[in-house]
C-alpha cells in the first residue's frame, strides 16, 4: 500500500504541494502535521492506508471526470468551467457591507443558511491574531462576520475534514479552488464526509502567497506592533492592504499596488494551477470590479441558483445579470495566466500536475508574453530578487505594479526594458574596452579610468536618449535639462551603490562580491526607472 513516503517523493519534493491540508485531514493516525508552511511526518504512526496520496489535489485532479460526476458532462466552458448562471451583486445590509469584502455574498450565504438552520456551522479561515490565520468551524454569526475578508496566506483549511466527518451536523464549506478539489477527493476516502457538507463556495484565486509576503508588508509599514492587518481593508474609498498599530497609525497600499508580491511570494504549485474560478464548487465568488463593493456570483448547479433567488426574494441580497465577458474584461490578465498561459508552463516546468485535459493552443505572440511572465516568476523566486525587493522604496514598487497592470500593450510594455538590457550590455563592454585601449596606448591607469568614465557616461546618455527611451527633446533648454537630470540621477544612484554595498556587507552579512552583484542589479533597475520617469519623460519621447 502507498504511504507518506509516496506523498513526500511524488508531491512535496516535486513542488506540487498546495498546502490545502487534505492529507492531514484524511490521515486516520495523525501521521502528518504542518508547521510554518511545511509538512512534517511522524513515520512510526503511518499504517500505509494510502489516503494521503489518493486525496492529494496537488499531484493531479481529473477535470473531465469530476465534471461528469458533478455536472453530468465534460463539455464545459474552457475559461470558467460548467455554470448555470452568472450574476453580480451585494448584501443589502449596508452596515454588514462595510465590514466584509467585495459584495459580502459569502458572508450573507453563511448567515442566511445558519439562520434557516440548513447548516450547523461554517468551515472557513479566521484570524487568530493580527496577520495570523487558522482553519476554523464557526457557528456564531458575529464570528462569521469577523472572519470575512480575503486572507492571502497559505492556510490548510482541510486539516478539519476528519473532525467534520465524525460529527452528525451539516456545514457550509468556503475555500479556494485547490482546497475544494482536495475536499472532493477526500470525500472518496473518508466515510461520512460527503454527508456533512451541505454546500461548497469557492473564491476566485489567481495566486496565493507565502507568509513572507505578509511579513514584508508589516516590515514596510514600519510598525513595531500591529493591532490590525487587513488584506482587503477600506480607506478613502479604496480597497487594499490596511495595517494599523496600537497608536492608531495606518499604513495603506491599494490592491493594485501590492499585486507585485505575487511574482515574489507565490508558491511554485500556484504556477501550475489550472482553476481560477473554483470550477468544482456549488457557488463561485469573485470581485465584480466594474461596480463598487460588488461580487461576481457563479451558480454552478440548480440548487445554488435557487439559493441565490431565495436570498433575493427575502431581501438579503440584490443582484443583476452578468456574463462571462464581464469577467474576461475586468480580470483578463489573471484568466489568461491561469487558463491559457498554463500551456507554456506545462511544457517548461518540471513535475506538472495531471489534469487529464488539453490546454489552449498559444499563438506566437501569446507564447512570448507567457515566457516573459514565467521568467519574471523564476527571477522573483530567487533570494537575490527578494533582497532587492526589500531594499526598494515601497512607493517605487507600487508604481511599477500599477503600471504593469494597466498597460495593455502586451509584449510592447517590455520593449524599453529589453532595449535597456541590450544597450546596458553594450555600455559595460564600452567601459571595459575604452579603459583597456587607453591603458594599452600608455595612458596612466588613473587618467585612463577618468577618461573612460566620462566617455562611458556620455555613451550611456546618448544610447538611453536615442535608442532606449527615444527622447524627442531637441531644443537647447530641453537638452540642457535632460543632461542635468541625467547627471544628478546617475550621481544619486552612485551614492546608493556606494553606501548600499557597505550596508549589505556590514549589516546583512553579505560577502563583498555577492553584495556587489546585488547592488549592480539594484542600481541598474534604479537607473532605468529614473531615466524613464525623470530624465527622459514621456512627453519628450516616442514609443
Amino acid at each position: 500500500m502507498r504511504n507518506w513516503c509516496d506523498l513526500k517523493s511524488e508531491v512535496i519534493k516535486k513542488d506540487l504541494c498546495c498546502l490545502c491540508g487534505t492529507c492531514i485531514g484524511v490521515c486516520p493516525t495523525n501521521t502528518i502535521s504542518i508547521e510554518k508552511e511545511k509538512l512534517h511526518f511522524n513515520t512510526k504512526k503511518c499504517i500505509s492506508c494510502g489516503k494521503c496520496i489518493a486525496s492529494c489535489p496537488g499531484k493531479g485532479f481529473d477535470f473531465p471526470e469530476y465534471n461528469r460526476k458533478l455536472f453530468g458532462t465534460d463539455h464545459v466552458d474552457q475559461e470558467l468551467g460548467y455554470y448555470r448562471r452568472i450574476e453580480k451583486g451585494a448584501v443589502l445590509d449596508k452596515a454588514l457591507l462595510d465590514k466584509v469584502g467585495s459584495g459580502g455574498i459569502a458572508t450573507a450565504i453563511a448567515l442566511y443558511l445558519l439562520q434557516k438552520r440548513e447548516i450547523d456551522g461554517v468551515i472557513c479561515i479566521r484570524e487568530k491574531a493580527p496577520a495570523e490565520y487558522t482553519a476554523a468551524v464557526l457557528s456564531n454569526p458575529d464570528d462569521i462576520i469577523q472572519a470575512a475578508g480575503s486572507k492571502y496566506s497559505l492556510v490548510p483549511t482541510n486539516i478539519l475534514l476528519s473532525e467534520i466527518a465524525k460529527k452528525q451536523e451539516k456545514y457550509l464549506y468556503i475555500g479556494l479552488p485547490c482546497q475544494v478539489q482536495g475536499l472532493l477527493k477526500a470525500m472518496e476516502c473518508v466515510d461520512g464526509l460527503k454527508e456533512r457538507i451541505y454546500m461548497t463556495i469557492s473564491l476566485f484565486c489567481g495566486f496565493n502567497m507565502e507568509y513572507k509576503a505578509t511579513k514584508y508588508l508589516i516590515r514596510k509599514s514600519g510598525f513595531k506592533k500591529v493591532s490590525r492587518f487587513q488584506y482587503r481593508g477600506k480607506k478613502d474609498g479604496e480597497t487594499g492592504v490596511l495595517i494599523s498599530d496600537d497608536n492608531g497609525k495606518e499604513f495603506f497600499i491599494d490592491k493594485h499596488g501590492y499585486t507585485f508580491l505575487n511574482v515574489f511570494y507565490a508558491p511554485k504549485r500556484c504556477w501550475k494551477c489550472y482553476d481560477y474560478s473554483g470550477e468544482f464548487a456549488d457557488v463561485s465568488l469573485g470581485d465584480a470590479w466594474e461596480v463598487k463593493n460588488g461580487s461576481r456570483i457563479i451558480s454552478r448547479n440548480e440548487r445554488a441558483a435557487r439559493l441565490i433567488d431565495e436570498m433575493k426574494s427575502s431581501g438579503v441580497i440584490e443582484t443583476s445579470p452578468s456574463a462571462k465577458n464581464d469577467i474576461l474584461k475586468t480580470q483578463d490578465k489573471v484568466v489568461t495566466y491561469k487558463k491559457k498561459d498554463i500551456a507554456l508552463r506545462a511544457q517548461k516546468l518540471k513535475n506538472f500536475p495531471d489534469y487529464n485535459t488539453s490546454f489552449h493552443e498559444l499563438s506566437i505572440e501569446e507564447r512570448k508574453k507567457a515566457k516573459i511572465f514565467l521568467l519574471c516568476l523564476k527571477v522573483g523566486a530567487t533570494k537575490i530578487a527578494r533582497v532587492l525587493l526589500n531594499l526598494l522604496p515601497t512607493g517605487v514598487v507600487q508604481k511599477v505594479s500599477k503600471k504593469l497592470r494597466k498597460d495593455t500593450d502586451g509584449i510592447g510594455q517590455f520593449s524599453e526594458v529589453i532595449r535597456y538590457g541590450i544597450w546596458g550590455v553594450v555600455t559595460v563592454l564600452f567601459s571595459y574596452l575604452s579603459y583597456w585601449l587607453l591603458v594599452a596606448l600608455g595612458v596612466d591607469y588613473k587618467v585612463a579610468n577618468f577618461i573612460s568614465l566620462v566617455l562611458t557616461k556620455t555613451e550611456a546618455y546618448l544610447t538611453n536618449k536615442f535608442f532606449v527611451f527615444r527622447s524627442k527633446a531637441d531644443s537647447k533648454k530641453a537638452l540642457l535639462l535632460e543632461i542635468f537630470n541625467f547627471i544628478w540621477t546617475r550621481g544619486l544612484v552612485g551614492l546608493v551603490d556606494y553606501f548600499g554595498l557597505i550596508l549589505l556587507v556590514e549589516n546583512f552579512g553579505f560577502n563583498d562580491m555577492a553584495g556587489k552583484v546585488v547592488m549592480l542589479v539594484l542600481t541598474t533597475i534604479l537607473n532605468f526607472f529614473l531615466g524613464k520617469s525623470i530624465v527622459f519623460k514621456k512627453a519628450g519621447r516616442t514609443a
